[in-house]
């Protein structure tokens, strides 16, 4: 894993730890002996991710006296706004690869992608409106929390799309390909989950 996304991945699972503290007592703060002993987090992949996450208003730190570690460390209501609104946190703080594969993260991510890439084909007037209308209605499909993905309805929508979609944009097919591809191994997942249910 390169850099850049191993740094995302700290902050993310950051905000989710704080997210979730938040969630069991607003008013509490967490330690950094709590990321070190309960999260498993290292000190370098805390401290400079932590101070990224107060410089931009996600986090709240309670300085102490040992900079750079702090005291307490809170997610702010702005961190709360990040972390709820599933697109904006998966793009900001993409999941390691590991937990990207599930496609739970990658197929609202690939939406995306194939959004913007309508936004720009070369396609014109009904053909690329009624393309980007099918694409937007896709991306509010996938804005919904996982559980209550409507999948029969997203497997209709890539079908309908892959069958408008002309054979000269080879990288809309390959997109519509891969959202295909994470909503079958989303489902699989999920009838595994089931049967693995008493």
């Amino acid at each position: 894993m390169d850099v850049t996304r191993r740094l995302k991945a700290a902050r993310r699972r950051i905000l989710r730890i704080l997210y979730d503290r938040y969630l069991e007592d607003p008013l509490a703060s967490t330690e950094p002996q709590d990321f070190f002993e309960k999260y498993g987090l290292t000190r370098d992949d805390l401290v400079v991710n932590i101070h990224y996450l107060h410089d931009s208003g996600l986090v709240e730190l309670l300085m102490g006296y040992a900079p750079p570690l702090f005291s307490g460390a809170r997610i702010t209501a702005k961190g709360v706004d990040v972390v709820e609104n599933y697109y904006e946190f998966n793009a900001r703080f993409p999941a390691a690869e590991q937990e990207a594969e599930d496609g739970l993260t990658g197929l609202p991510l690939l939406a995306e992608r194939f959004t913007e890439h309508v936004e720009q084909t070369a396609l014109d007037g009904e053909a690329r409106r009624t393309l980007l209308r099918d694409a937007l209605y896709l991306r509010e499909e996938l804005a919904r929390p996982t559980e209550r993905w409507r999948r029969h309805v997203l497997r209709a929508v890539l079908d309908w799309m892959e069958r408008t979609i002309p054979e000269t944009d080879a990288s809309c097919a390959t997109l519509l390909r891969q959202m295909k591809k994470a909503l079958l191994h989303t489902a699989s997942e999920e009838d595994a989950s089931d049967t693995e249910t008493p």
